[in-house]
């Protein structure tokens, strides 16, 4: 029999389902939230099977992230005063944060993952502004990316490669991901969405976003656009392609009836939203 030498040994290249499983407990509640008649009870009893993540889940809630005025004392107590939706936020929140923080420390990694929160906060912020709902701007915003959290997991070198090489747009990144990995961050996003049961909206949101970069804010895809261009202008971009934050070109993105509303209030978004990923990544990302 002839023993091949372990350096001469071809690699398997990992695959999606070299990914971790998503924690139990935030799969469960995707699920039980989707369904017609699920009640707080319900909701509470299952986060709180968890004990660990039910208090991580709490200590992010009374975080200087969200900025909330009053301390939350128990989950049926978020559930009351936050509602389900942002509830599910907060989980998914923290969720994501366990999927990813046992793998390997990669630069890049916690670089997406910042980009993802960043967007998070903005189209949360930016949501009043386009009569979207706040959490679902949120949690849209915190999966645009999860294609590429997923891509740099599982192929963190190849990735940095196809990150940092030029390209003109988005399908030629595409493409280069391909060549180097067999498939792309578009299909692992696919993959994530189905395999955590979330709703088919945030897989849409997560593998077409920066096709709808250029529509108004009035649609759900272009505020994901949006809150992904202001996320790299506020320094959060996953590659630094050197944005600079532009107020007058984000207040013309907005619905014109709705622009007078948020005028006043521009300049605080390009210190509110570093300040709330800068928090979340002291308390709960070291």
């Amino acid at each position: 029999m002839t023993v091949v030498p372990t350096h001469m040994i071809a690699k398997r290249k990992p695959t999606v389902t070299s990914l971790p499983a998503f924690p139990a407990v935030a799969r469960k509640l995707m699920l039980l939230v989707s369904q017609e008649g699920s009640n707080m009870q319900e909701v509470s009893k299952l986060i709180k099977s968890d004990a660990v993540f039910s208090a991580e889940v709490l200590r992010l809630a009374n975080s200087a992230v969200f900025g909330l005025r009053y301390e939350v004392v128990s989950i049926l107590h978020a559930l009351s005063v936050l509602g389900m939706d942002r509830l599910r936020a907060l989980v998914l929140t923290v969720a994501m944060r366990d999927f990813f923080s046992g793998m390997q420390d990669e630069p890049l990694l916690r670089r997406c993952w910042r980009h993802n929160l960043s967007c998070a906060l903005v189209a949360e912020w930016a949501a009043e502004f386009c009569w979207h709902d706040k959490s679902v701007s949120y949690t849209g915003g915190l999966l645009h990316c999860l294609g590429h959290l997923g891509m740099v997991a599982l192929y963190p070198e190849e990735y940095a490669e196809a990150a940092h090489a030029p390209h003109e747009c988005d399908g030629e990144f595409l493409a280069l991901q391909r060549e180097l990995t067999g498939t792309d961050h578009n299909d692992v996003a696919a993959w994530l969405v189905r395999e955590w049961g979330l709703p088919a909206l945030f897989g849409e949101l997560s593998t077409c976003h920066h096709s709808h970069g250029d529509l108004d804010t009035g649609t759900l895809f272009g505020l994901m656009g949006l809150a992904c261009e202001v996320s790299d202008q506020l320094g959060f971009s996953i590659v630094d392609r050197g944005a600079e934050w532009q107020p007058e070109a984000f207040l013309s993105r907005l619905p014109e009836g709705r622009r007078w509303s948020v005028s006043g209030r521009l300049e605080e978004l390009p210190e509110l939203v570093p300040f709330r990923v800068n928090v979340f990544e002291q308390e709960f990302l070291t």
